[in-house]
């Protein structure tokens, strides 16, 4: 099985089968769960980039989205 933990949409993330499965199966003799990150992309520079701003995302406190656009327009 794989997926990217980063592209989950789902409303509650905690639905997602994909970490169900990775709590579920950890620890089962003969089932590894394998994290990549950004190290492990062998692509352009900028993909790179792009995966370590949305992991960096998912690190900090979340914005609201009215506060997000209001940075966006320069106001305060």
């Amino acid at each position: 099985m794989t997926g990217d933990t980063t592209q989950i949409d789902l409303p509650r993330r905690n639905e997602s089968g994909l970490l169900q499965a990775m709590r579920i199966l950890t620890g089962i003799e003969g089932v590894s769960v394998i994290k990549f990150d950004e190290r492990d992309i062998v692509r352009h520079k900028l993909v790179k980039k792009i995966v370590r701003a949305y992991e960096d995302e998912e690190k900090s406190p979340q914005t609201p989205p009215a506060a997000a656009g209001q940075a966006m327009k320069g106001g305060g």
